[in-house]
């Protein structure tokens, strides 16, 4: 949940504002991690999530002539 609070004084004025809402985020990982090496943490109002590095995929070079 969001909580955000702004006061502006003046010499002729007072003004105050209030945001208030929830908001969530989520993105996409890899099929191929294993769940049971998946981490989270919350503390302090952060939220901490460790996810386990894969191995690189091994890449091939090819030569290609350009004539």
């Amino acid at each position: 949940e969001k909580k955000l609070e702004k006061s502006k004084e003046g010499e002729h004025y007072a003004h105050r504002e209030s945001c208030f809402g929830r908001f969530s985020r989520s993105f996409r990982l890899p099929d191929e991690l294993p769940e049971n090496k998946i981490k989270a943490d919350y503390k302090n109002g952060v939220l901490t999530v460790t996810v386990p590095r894969l191995k690189p995929i091994e890449t091939k070079e090819i030569e290609v002539t350009i004539s």
